[in-house]
């Protein structure tokens, strides 16, 4: 029975990682064999198929593999999701280029929106929007696509979207088989649904050279971030034994350590 007392199974194929989400009401098999039913808060699988079903924790801290959906966070659930705070799985911008306080282009801007979604790739996925205020108020694309030569549209902000992602960050065609980027529209305004899900390699900002004084001398050193989501914001990895034991932990799991 869903939790408001609807009973209804979602379409979805427990063992394919890409038809589950954070969010969806789920019963999964315990290590005990008993069944449990709660909304998903972790995806814990790194692998794309799990033929047990992908291991998950839900909301009572139980983890097991997923059995069944019962009931799934989807496009119709688009409304309900922005009108939450942001959190390790969500995050809003108002736009994707426009400057609201400069009130034109700040190309900045585009690798802000680059660095939230390298850090939920980095971390467990989620979902990010753009044309929605931190508030989860509609504003619309309208802005951004007045910036675009020739007059804007979805298709042409999806492209520059992918081109930006291309030119900040590293691992591009890993990326693109965990990005589905879609347009819905809330009261006659668009707006733009990015869903992630984890990414199965890590994902850094391209190498950028900075100058850096050392030794009474200045070098140029080269520096590649790394992010990952922290609560409702984002978080660089600076030292090196820190980005070394993340990856040991997300990234770099040994087969024995998986849950099966």
């Amino acid at each position: 029975m869903a939790r408001d007392g609807r009973l209804r199974d979602a379409v979805g194929d427990t063992r394919l990682r890409d038809h589950l989400s954070v969010g969806d009401i789920v019963e999964i098999s315990l290590s005990n064999r008993r069944l449990s039913e709660g909304t998903i808060t972790i995806i814990l699988d790194n692998d794309i198929f799990n033929a047990k079903g992908i291991v998950v924790q839900i909301d009572n801290g139980q983890i097991g593999n997923v059995k069944r959906i019962i009931e799934s966070v989807n496009s119709t659930n688009t409304e309900y999701r922005i009108q939450q705070r942001e959190s390790q799985t969500l995050e809003k911008k108002e736009t994707f280029a426009y400057d609201i306080q400069l009130e034109k282009r700040n190309e900045i801007l585009k690798k802000t929106v680059c660095n939230t979604i390298a850090s939920l790739l980095n971390t467990d996925g989620g979902y990010l929007y753009i044309g929605v205020s931190d508030d989860g108020e509609i504003k619309g694309l309208e802005r951004d696509y007045s910036l675009i030569a020739g007059g804007g549209n979805n298709d042409k902000l999806e492209r520059q979207i992918r081109d930006s992602i291309a030119k900040y960050l590293s691992n591009y065609e890993i990326i693109l088989s965990h990005l589905d980027i879609t347009f819905p529209k809330i009261n006659d305004l668009e707006i733009c649904e990015i869903k992630i899900s984890p990414s199965t390699k890590p994902i850094f900002l391209k190498t950028v050279s900075y100058s850096v004084k050392t030794n009474d001398s200045t070098q140029n050193r080269l520096f590649d971030d790394f992010y990952i989501r922290d609560g409702n914001g984002k978080k660089i990895l600076c030292e090196h034994q820190v980005f070394l034991n993340y990856w040991n932990k997300r990234f770099n799991k040994p087969n024995s350590e998986k849950l099966t």
